[in-house]
């Protein structure tokens, strides 16, 4: 099978997650109905309070199997990514799980389960057959995370994220207060080492409440650590007002 070649043998959430698409007859550019695939797997779902912290949690028991979801009316895309979390451990792993808000971020679990979870909901939600058919028309941009995030139904992050992840050039995605980096995520062909602190003359300081999106060629040597030579760094940041935080792009090229 074409997509199980391309993987290696660490990838079993990913492929779960495929595999179940192909036995449910789910297109790749079908955005996933969780509730349907829940059924098909007859699996209970519960909206609960879980405590402070907690996403959700799930365990099987023989052929029993429950997804308990803290409800999150805020954020319908979350729950998405936690429902589909709790399936992936249903599948994979078997027996029960209560899963903190930190499993969920795709770039800081160092748990494998976890990690195997999280790489299932991306593969569920966001299958890579898709993202690059995407990629065949598309360069990666802040429009096509929106437009990723709207049509599959997540988050910004995790669009963004696997996006990222997929990209097949020398590029990352940050996530900022325009001083700092909170979190950074880049590319298999990206071997530089990314800064933790914005330089001044980065392109996110000439955005403000008027003027959110800015787009250009900046010194590569701002976002990086590495002295590289004769390298043009492309820079996309997208300021969110609300949240007082920035969705940074840096696409690196080799000057000709």
């Amino acid at each position: 099978m074409l997509f199980r070649s391309v993987m290696n043998k660490s990838d079993e959430g990913s492929f779960t997650a495929f595999k179940l698409r192909q036995d449910l007859g789910i297109d790749h550019n079908e955005c996933v109905d969780l509730d349907y695939v829940a059924e098909k797997l007859s699996i209970r779902v519960k909206r609960k309070d879980l405590g402070v912290g907690i996403d959700g949690a799930c365990k099987s028991r023989g052929i029993k199997r429950l997804v308990v979801l803290t409800p999150s009316p805020f954020s319908p895309q979350k729950e998405r990514f936690t429902f589909s979390h709790e399936i992936g451990h249903l599948l994979i792993h078997h027996g029960s799980y209560i899963c903190p808000k930190d499993f969920f971020y795709l770039y800081k679990t160092q748990n494998d389960k976890e990690k195997e979870a999280n790489d299932f909901a991306v593969e569920l939600l966001l299958p890579r057959r898709a993202i690059l058919d995407i990629f065949i028309k598309r360069d990666l941009t802040f429009t096509l995370i929106e437009e990723v995030a709207k049509k599959y139904k997540t988050s910004l992050s995790v669009a963004a994220i696997r996006l990222i992840q997929i990209f097949n050039n020398n590029a990352a995605i940050l996530w900022h207060n325009g001083q700092h980096v909170s979190w950074k995520v880049k590319s298999d062909h990206c071997l530089l080492k990314l800064s933790d602190v914005i330089s001044p003359t980065a392109l996110v300081h000439k955005t403000d409440d008027n003027k959110r999106d800015i787009k250009g060629n900046v010194d590569a040597m701002c976002w990086i650590d590495n002295e590289v030579d004769n390298l043009i760094c492309e820079e996309e940041t997208h300021y969110f007002t609300k949240l007082k935080k920035y969705l940074t792009i840096l696409k690196f090229y080799e000057e000709d």
